[in-house]
């Protein structure tokens, strides 16, 4: 008798610690710097006149990433560049529940742009230093504007529309998050592309992790989640000191 209601108070302080020290909510921003994070332009143009075909160059060192689309251009081909970003998730994430992008605009192009997260996660070990349009993820042909919706969905849009150089992007995103709740090994890749509404320039250009101030301008994640628990030691020796006179009293039952 005397051990049982030892192994039921064990229990029971365990369950009120655990829930008493249940994981508070966790804020962070997280750059395209951190970890494996990588960010890059994969162009699209297939050559015109003097300007070479663009789609096996690598553009993962510049400063500066670009998004836009032409059906038709000047050079009489079309013009397709997308930008793609990576983000190496926090370890501890148990659910996220708000989700927000912000990239640094260096034009002003007031464009419409579609973000798309990458639902294949084979494809996630892209590389900044070898991406091109020709290899990039989720990509499509030359001529079409969106990227391959079997291995990608779109999230949402936002406008780039504010005066240059400022951040743009979404904050709190129900679609963004729940794609990223979706994700199972700890790395998200989304692709930036334009959606053809909006007026003003065609092209689209964001700072990168190589920009001159880094981390400072680099594409960034916006995120508020709850962390998996992880129950304290004082929690861990009432468990085990439960399970200790549970042992004691079947024992003694037999």
């Amino acid at each position: 008798m005397r051990t049982s209601v030892l192994y039921r108070a064990a229990f029971a302080a365990v369950g009120s610690m655990l829930l008493a020290g249940a994981a508070q909510a966790t804020v962070v921003d997280i750059t395209t710097a951190v970890g494996v994070g990588a960010d890059a332009t994969v162009s699209g143009f297939i050559g015109a006149g003097a300007i070479p075909d663009q789609r096996n160059t690598n553009y993962g060192s510049d400063a500066e990433a670009y998004y836009n689309f032409q059906a038709t251009s000047g050079y009489g081909v079309p013009i397709n560049n997308r930008i793609y970003l990576k983000f190496d998730l926090p370890d501890d994430i148990d659910t996220i529940t708000s989700a927000g992008i912000t990239v640094r605009s260096r034009a002003n192009p007031n464009k419409w742009v579609a973000v798309w997260g990458l639902t294949d996660e084979s494809l996630d070990n892209w590389s900044e230093n070898t991406i091109t349009w020709n290899n990039a993820p989720a990509n499509t042909a030359y001529n079409v504007q969106d990227p391959d919706g079997t291995k990608a969905v779109t999230t949402d849009w936002f406008i780039d529309n504010l005066a240059s150089p400022s951040n743009v992007g979404f904050a709190n995103n129900t679609p963004l998050k729940n794609f990223l709740n979706t994700d199972t090994n700890g790395v998200v890749t989304l692709i930036l592309a334009y959606t053809g509404v909006g007026a003003g320039s065609t092209t689209g250009v964001i700072d990168t992790k190589e920009s001159a101030l880094g981390d400072a301008l680099a594409p960034t994640l916006h995120l508020e989640y709850t962390p998996v628990p992880v129950p304290e030691p004082a929690s861990l020796s009432l468990l085990a000191l439960g399970g200790l006179a549970l042992v004691r009293r079947r024992r003694s039952v037999a």
